[in-house]
């Protein structure tokens, strides 16, 4: 990378982790009313900013939310506030619940007032329960977060070292021929990466897994970025098809990522 371009990449990354650290501290100050819609305005922001919305949903992809929290749930004794959070000690994995927990928050799925019930009661009206959250969950969270996906932007500099200047949008045509047939070939790409017996790295077939699942998340959107897409996608798809050329994983890696690359217009 030249210097220009990597000039024209700090950039664009400080403006990103200035904007990061804006919706951070607006989520730090919501009280019970607000706590919702912030959380919701900083996972916008998330999920729709290269590179950062790829190292975010693989990361959230590395652990099942409900299951885990439903298995927390159980664990409450006859005292409010006495459940226990069992937190694994792989920091991917715990992101990928905290993040998970919050996106429940946001969307409502879980209520903040009934989490705090079960794990972090205190006494006060909702707005101390949300405070308490803030402070002893999110807050922790979010710069714990913000190292993390720096570290792992820094790693994948060397797949994919040009960050897009500016992002080009696609809007997506969900009964479209090119959207069903991309979003068939992630399905079988990954169901062939999960199933498949000579696969011996088990970390990194789970972690090839996360980045599938998450590109189709992405897909989901009615519009997305081409570079967000680019940055999930591209390196696993392009890997795994190098990786097993001449097998069926590479074939449906391959022919996954061509799948892409025509719904979007080109890669």
């Amino acid at each position: 990378m030249e210097s220009g371009e990597k000039d024209r990449v700090a950039e664009r990354l400080a403006e990103l982790w200035e904007e990061y650290d804006e919706l951070v501290a607006d989520v730090g100050n919501s009280g019970y009313q607000t706590f919702s819609h912030n959380l919701r305005r900083w996972f916008v922001f998330l999920d729709s900013s290269a590179p950062i919305a790829g190292v975010v949903l693989r990361t959230e992809n590395l652990a099942e939310f409900k299951s885990w929290y439903d298995r927390c749930l159980q664990t409450m004794g006859g005292m409010v506030g006495s459940a226990q959070l069992d937190w694994p000690e792989d920091v991917g994995r715990q992101l990928g619940l905290k993040l998970g927990l919050f996106r429940a928050f946001a969307t409502e799925n879980v209520q903040s007032t009934d989490f705090c019930l079960h794990f972090l009661y205190v006494r006060g009206d909702f707005n101390a329960q949300v405070s308490n959250l803030i402070t002893q969950l999110f807050l922790p969270m979010a710069r714990e977060l913000r190292r993390y996906v720096r570290r792992q932007i820094q790693r994948e500099a060397e797949l994919l070292p040009v960050v897009p200047a500016a992002d080009r949008f696609v809007d997506l045509n969900h009964n479209s021929a090119a959207y069903r047939e991309a979003v068939e070939a992630l399905k079988k790409a990954e169901e062939a990466v999960s199933e498949a017996n000579d696969y011996d790295d088990l970390d990194d077939r789970e972690l090839r897994v996360a980045e599938i699942s998450a590109t189709r998340r992405l897909l989901q959107s009615t519009r997305v970025r081409v570079a967000a897409i680019t940055m999930v996608a591209g390196p696993t798809l392009t890997w795994l098809a190098e990786k097993f050329a001449g097998g069926v994983i590479g074939q449906l890696a391959s022919a996954a990522w061509k799948a892409i690359g025509q719904l979007l217009g080109g890669l």
